[in-house]
């Protein structure tokens, strides 16, 4: 190669790496935003709404803290959310995140973690 092909080279593959490097570092920031939870998470408040217990019952764990039989989970739910909820049934408000979401990098270094 030619002194000028080769520098030439070297600098379309500098740039190139600069550039993977830049796309995979704002690619691992992401925010990972999981579809299927979301919507898991959507329904269960939307049977809530609808006062469909039943159904909701269906999709949590069925544990202590939730309520490990149908009516415990009716009277925990019902502690925990206001009563005008099942009397008026207005909308339930999403109040915030807790914790927010999880990066792409996290998810990563989890995954290469073994946890």
């Amino acid at each position: 190669m030619l002194p000028r092909t080769k520098a030439l080279f070297f600098a379309v593959l500098l740039l190139g790496g600069v550039a993977f490097i830049g796309v995979g570092f704002w690619g691992l920031h992401q925010r990972y935003v999981p579809p299927e939870a979301i919507e898991m998470s959507r329904r269960f408040i939307s049977l809530i709404e609808s006062g469909d217990l039943r159904e909701a019952y269906a999709l949590i764990t069925q544990d202590d803290l939730s309520g490990s039989t149908l009516d415990a989970f009716e009277t925990k739910t019902k502690n925990r959310i206001d009563q005008i909820v099942f009397t008026a049934r207005p909308p339930i408000q999403w109040v915030g995140e807790r914790g927010g979401f999880q990066t792409y990098g996290n998810r990563l270094r989890r995954w290469l973690a073994g946890r």
